[in-house]
């Protein structure tokens, strides 16, 4: 208790207080480079993101060229009996 009554502290509690102060520090950067991680991960998902959109893109117009062409085919059977149709 005398290094209290001086106004000092003791080395045991200058230790105590560096180590509390660089755990602190330490965490504190640890974290930091977490969140610049956290760019690289929002910059993964989006060009995951985009990979599936651009897939999803070209499977509708995959199913959209097949619509067509089975439309076309349905329009000249349609064409063909209506021309049998007909009298001459």
């Amino acid at each position: 208790m005398s290094g209290y009554a001086k106004g000092g502290m003791t080395d045991a509690q200058m230790i105590t207080l560096a180590v509390a102060i660089l755990a602190v520090f330490g965490g504190t950067l640890f974290n930091n480079s977490r969140i610049g991680d956290m760019g690289k991960r929002f910059d993964d998902v989006n060009k995951h993101i985009g990979d599936k959109f651009a897939l999803l893109s070209l499977q509708m117009k995959h199913m959209e060229d097949n619509i067509m062409r089975i439309v076309g085919d349905h329009e000249s059977r349609i064409q063909g009996l209506e021309g049998k149709a007909k009298p001459s």
